[in-house]
């Protein structure tokens, strides 16, 4: 959305004209400015009777045109395939402060055009925002992937198995394969927040009828799709790990894999590629979709809030989306921890499939919202956040 500048016409040493001759002395500046803009016969002109701009004079339609003529005017000038032209003429000829410009018309702004520098911090942005929740929920991970291998666990409640795991076992196993979960964390956030944050702008720019929502969720599947290119063996490593392997490293068990036989390392680290892209499929659509809803409801209930408060609302509208999605996605996520560990082909019963689904849901509720904290801090500190990627345009600059 475009909104006019907060821009300043300043004049040299207004105090010594009155206050008609200033004007008329901006009349004539922005007429020099907007020559290449506008058709001289829409070019500003002072009027001494309105004391105000108005188009210039030279062709008037009546000696003084009231601001419906004005209007039909500039509608016959410029029609409907010019809306920005006949935005700013209908700027100029707005009540005018001879020193801070136009009366009543807000700054137009609009995200500046992005470059593959600014594309490559959000990138980083990303990455550093999977690897802090990664790190911080390696424990409730590890205990989800036990529940959903391991009958035992899985017969229980998170709560449950986790005290049993942390009596019965070193605490260090609560963290065995970190090395490669934070691997497939940085992998992972590095090329879907970027691909996402490329793809959702070049479709609106492409496809200008394009809804928004739409956009960015076909830029987030896209996104999900090629970054499972990169990310996918880390994550079948991490859950190897995790369930059942007597090694603390993944990266130890990556070297056996390829030490072994390159070709059955690359089968077996790829073979549940399309299942964990369907799972990872289903919650970015369950994500987004709950995650609009809920915001446009909040928008229509507290308008206020919501523009005041615009992270705190994405955090709880992210936690929200995140718990559906993380509940959605659990079968499929379940079917995948199973088949990666030998585990078997089969589906196993309902009961089965949501095993652990508590832990996942805590992973991805408060996770989320962790998510979008780091990721509009880390941007903000590389120079991409919200504010840095606005641009004031000049209105007043030939076209």
């Amino acid at each position: 959305m475009e909104r006019a500048p907060n821009f300043t016409v300043q004049l040299t040493r207004p105090s010594r004209f009155p206050r008609e001759r200033a004007k008329e002395a901006l009349a004539d500046e922005l007429k020099s400015k907007m020559t290449n803009l506008l058709p001289p016969f829409v070019l500003p002109a002072y009027n001494a009777k309105l004391d105000r701009l108005v188009p210039d004079q030279s062709l008037p339609l009546t000696p003084d045109p009231t601001p419906p003529e004005e209007g039909r005017r500039l509608d016959e000038v410029f029609g409907s395939d010019r809306q920005v032209d006949r935005f700013r003429s209908d700027f100029v000829f707005a009540e005018f402060d001879s020193t801070y410009g136009p009366v009543g018309i807000s700054p137009l702004e609009r995200e500046r055009q992005l470059y593959p520098s600014d594309y490559l911090r959000l990138m980083l942005s990303g990455a550093l925002a999977g690897v802090v929740r990664t790190a911080l929920f390696l424990p409730v991970q590890s205990v989800k992937v036990r529940m959903q291998t391991d009958q035992n666990l899985g017969r229980k409640g998170f709560i449950p198995a986790l005290k049993e795991v942390v009596t019965t076992e070193p605490t260090g196993n609560l963290f065995r394969g970190i090395d490669v979960a934070l691997t497939f964390s940085a992998i992972f956030g590095f090329f879907s927040f970027g691909v996402k944050e490329y793809l959702s702008r070049e479709l609106v720019i492409q496809f200008p009828g394009l809804n928004e929502l739409l956009a960015v969720i076909l830029a987030s599947i896209a996104s999900v799709v090629i970054t499972l290119i990169f990310a996918t063996p880390w994550e079948v490593l991490t859950t190897k790990i995790m369930a059942r392997s007597e090694r603390f490293w993944g990266f130890s068990l990556l070297k056996d894999l390829l030490q072994e036989s390159l070709p059955k390392a690359v089968s077996e680290l790829y073979k549940e590629y399309w299942l964990l892209t369907s799972k990872e499929l289903a919650f970015v659509t369950t994500k987004f979709l709950i995650f609009d809803s809920l915001r446009e409801a909040l928008l229509f209930f507290v308008p206020a809030f919501v523009e005041a408060q615009p992270l705190l609302i994405a955090c709880f509208c992210g936690a929200l989306a995140g718990a559906c999605g993380a509940i959605t996605s659990h079968p499929i996520d379940t079917i995948f921890a199973l088949r990666t560990t030998g585990g078997g082909t089969e589906i196993p019963s309902l009961d089965k499939l949501f095993r652990g689904v508590g832990a996942r849901v805590l992973i991805y509720s408060p996770g989320i919202a962790l998510t979008f904290l780091v990721y509009d801090a880390a941007k903000t500190y590389f120079g991409v956040g919200g504010n840095a990627l606005m641009q004031t345009l000049d209105l007043l600059r030939p076209s």
